[in-house]
């Protein structure tokens, strides 16, 4: 007797008890091929062979997957200390030196500033180092102050910023240095 796939697993025509084959459809063996199928391809494509540079160590090449840059970076706090936190405004000559737009780092803050980052500048700290300054957030030291201040964290805003970075004065903070967890 012929049997017909029903796809709900039932297999008409079919002598066994309640209509259902003890034995595998046809229909299961073909998905069980094309598994293996699927799976030997999967295996070739991603180069894993017996022979690896140890004898029978296998090898996986992933040399085609990609990092994603985008994703959020992690940091951990190295160490935390108090400091006088001020502000200032990049690109006014009153607050910077003879080039205003232009950091100790060379690079165009005004621009960054414009962009979103936030810059800082300190003398005690390497150009480069990520800061969490308390109540304002992250910034990056890429600016240098005058010489006298030695310790003190300066936040670096807009030109047009000009009330801000007064309004926020002259405060005693907490600054913590962050290192980004590999």
């Amino acid at each position: 007797m012929k049997q017909a796939f029903d796809p709900g697993g039932n297999e008409k025509g079919s002598s066994a008890k309640g209509g259902k084959s003890a034995e595998p459809s046809r229909a299961v063996s073909l998905v069980i091929v094309l598994v293996l199928a699927a799976m030997s391809f999967a295996l070739s494509v991603l180069s894993i062979g017996a022979q690896g540079p140890q004898g029978g160590i296998f090898k996986l090449d992933i040399s085609f997957l990609e990092v994603d840059e985008s994703a959020p970076k992690v940091y951990e706090v190295v160490r935390e200390m108090i400091r006088e936190v001020t502000a200032y405004n990049v690109g006014i000559l009153e607050q910077t030196d003879n080039n205003p737009c232009i950091g100790a780092t060379g690079e165009n803050l005004c621009k960054k500033v414009a962009q979103g980052e936030s810059i800082c500048a300190t003398n005690s700290l390497p150009f480069g180092t990520r800061l969490h300054i308390e109540n304002y957030g992250e910034c990056v030291v890429m600016d240098r102050m005058n010489r006298r201040y030695k310790s003190r964290v300066d936040i670096a805003m807009g030109p047009g910023e000009r009330d801000r970075a007064l309004d926020f004065g002259i405060q005693k903070l907490t600054i913590s240095i962050l290192k980004e967890i590999d």
